[in-house]
């Protein structure tokens, strides 16, 4: 899912795409103090349009992905000859369509619960379920990142 804007005055968007906000290499108490700086800026109808955008936001990240949507998505999830000859096969699926979900921007690791249920079926212990989860999160945050940097 991508998030819109509509309707967002231009103060808002504007403070929220400034370049010091994609600083990486900047600790957190200077990431705050900015953050804090930018909404300083901002009126009291901004903040309001901006607290409205974070709460919408956090509201769609509790809603989990639909179970029969991710056997589908896990189902549908190509993968290479070599991975197919695999014993964990089933389990790789899994790493994949998580991988693609969350690279795409699709769900946000929070909504991925369907598909821990979903590995821990196909995987033969719990532990590579868990980590054909974090590792298909892991990779597809890792690609997002990436994409963005090009």
């Amino acid at each position: 899912m991508t998030t819109v804007l509509q309707g967002v005055p231009a103060a808002v968007t504007a403070a929220l795409s400034e370049s010091s906000l994609d600083n990486s290499s900047r600790n957190t108490s200077a990431e705050v103090l900015s953050y804090n700086a930018m909404l300083d800026a901002l009126d009291a109808n901004d903040l309001d349009a901006l607290a409205s955008l974070i709460h919408d936001r956090a509201a769609r990240q509790r809603v989990q992905i639909d179970y029969d949507e991710a056997l589908a998505l896990v189902e549908s999830a190509w993968i290479s000859s070599q991975a197919e000859r695999s014993e964990f096969a089933p389990i790789i699926q899994v790493r994949v369509a998580v991988r693609r979900l969350v690279e795409r921007g699709q769900y946000h690791p929070e909504q991925l619960d369907a598909f821990l249920e979903i590995a821990r079926d196909r995987a033969p212990c719990e532990r590579i379920a868990r980590a054909a989860i974090s590792e298909g999160v892991r990779d597809g945050l890792e690609r997002r990142a990436a994409a963005h940097v090009n």
